[in-house]
């Protein structure tokens, strides 16, 4: 009778996971373990040349990680195969856990035992804080309340939340401006605001020049930056200023028709439209006056545009306005006295 010989491998329950822990960018062939050492797998293995004979190699299928490794297929010593950068593998993931399989097969006798491997991927401090874009342009209006916010992009980490953005401040100090922030849902992220701590004036100060400092919490820490140009935006809440308190012309009653007799002049510190100055006559001004001098509303001039006649104590006095062109227009007036000398 034919004898049939059965050769099979005996499959045992796996004995233990592995937990290795290793620091990312610690560089390739960096030693992680022992798979046989570890396991204490010839305790396992009742037959010594059986275990001298264990292969150990990875099992891939499921595995995508074990590419990232290699194990010596008779000491069972588990390495990098590559520089491992944890913000690649796990990008924005609070911890980082690869998982392999490793098998361990004898060519003596029917030894196979797999085991699974777990390597956490430490993170380090390896990336500064970053901003979208290098600066920024803001624009505040000065009629901003104190306690106004502004928010601006927040700063981006890399890192795992231990080394994340933990700060923000404001360089230099003594601006009118503060930075607020709040850490988001996902502990990693944050947002940020640019606060109105004190008056905002443009007519004494139309912009600022700041930093925003976004600090991570590594030992040192790294600091990112981020420069804000803030522009003052102008509200109509100056008016014109006339270079005089009041305007006195002495003329001859034979002063020729469509002279300049005198030109008023006036600045608004505003700025835009808000600053744009015109002229004109008060519209309590009396058909006299109206219709013996004219007035330029851009330069302001003021002529005559009648023949004059003298009377013994008898003045003109005018209401010139100055009017600004903001939406809520500010007015400012003042006197102009015009005397008339008779030259017979």
């Amino acid at each position: 009778m034919e004898k049939i010989l059965m050769i099979g491998f005996m499959f045992l329950p796996t004995l233990q996971s592995l937990v290795y822990y290793i620091d990312e960018e610690s560089g390739s062939n960096k030693f992680l373990g022992n798979v046989a050492t570890d396991t204490n797998l010839e305790k396992l293995v009742n037959n010594s040349d059986d275990f001298k004979t264990i292969q150990y190699s990875f099992l891939s299928q499921g595995h995508p990680h074990s590419s990232k490794f290699k194990i010596n297929e008779t000491t069972s010593e588990i390495r990098t195969k590559e520089n491992l950068d944890r913000e690649t593998i796990c990008e924005y993931s609070p911890s980082c856990v690869l998982s392999l399989q490793v098998s361990a097969k004898s060519t003596y006798g029917i030894f196979f035992e797999t085991f699974d491997i777990f390597v956490h991927l430490n993170d380090i401090n390896d990336n500064t804080p970053y901003f979208p874009s290098s600066s920024v342009n803001l624009s505040v209006s000065e009629a901003s309340l104190i306690g106004s916010k502004f928010t601006i992009s927040s700063a981006i980490d890399k890192d795992s939340t231990n080394f994340s953005v933990i700060d923000y401040q404001i360089s230099p100090l003594g601006s009118p401006f503060n930075v607020e922030f709040t850490k988001n849902l996902d502990g990693q992220t944050t947002t940020v605001w640019l606060k109105v701590i004190r008056t905002l004036d443009r007519e004494v100060k139309d912009s600022y020049k700041i930093q925003i400092l976004a600090k991570d919490g590594g030992n040192p820490a790294k600091i990112g930056t981020l420069d804000v140009n803030l522009l003052v935006d102008d509200v109509n809440d100056e008016s014109p200023k006339f270079s005089k308190p009041l305007y006195n012309v002495t003329l001859a009653e034979d002063v020729v028709i469509n002279s300049t007799i005198v030109t008023v002049s006036a600045t608004d510190s505003d700025s835009g439209k808000n600053g744009e100055v015109s002229y004109r006559f008060s519209a309590s001004q009396n058909q006299d006056i109206l219709s013996t001098f004219s007035i330029n509303f851009k330069t302001g001039d003021i002529k005559i545009i009648r023949k004059l006649q003298y009377e013994p104590s008898e003045s003109y006095k005018m209401i010139v306005e100055a009017v600004d062109n903001g939406d809520q227009p500010s007015v400012s007036q003042v006197f102009v006295h015009v005397n008339i000398l008779d030259w017979k």
